[in-house]
């Protein structure tokens, strides 16, 4: 089974596409049980649902607004790569989001 922390094993950050409410709860739960916690010291089961998250090698996770996910593929600069979780979970080959939503 993939783990998130897997993802940061070769990345300082990987940042999380969540398409639905169910994938977002999913996400939220499994970086919990993984030990991730968000930066205001929350844990990732109190956060509120939304699409896209950030998460860093210091096991610690936030969100990331709408705003800086669209214009990261808009500038072409290669951040943090972005997985689709959807996908992820499914154990899709292909998890990484091109362009998305």
């Amino acid at each position: 089974m993939r783990t998130l922390t897997s993802l940061l094993k070769e990345q300082e950050a990987v940042w999380i596409y969540c398409e639905s409410e169910d994938l977002q709860k999913k996400f939220l739960q499994k970086a919990e049980e993984e030990g991730f916690l968000a930066r205001n010291g929350s844990k990732p089961t109190e956060l509120s649902l939304q699409k896209f998250y950030g998460i860093n090698s210091g096991m610690t996770m936030g969100y990331i607004s709408n705003l800086i996910w669209f214009m990261s593929f808009q500038c072409g600069v290669k951040s943090h790569p972005k997985i689709d979780y959807g996908k992820f979970l499914s154990g899709e080959e292909d998890y990484l989001c091109h362009i998305k939503t």
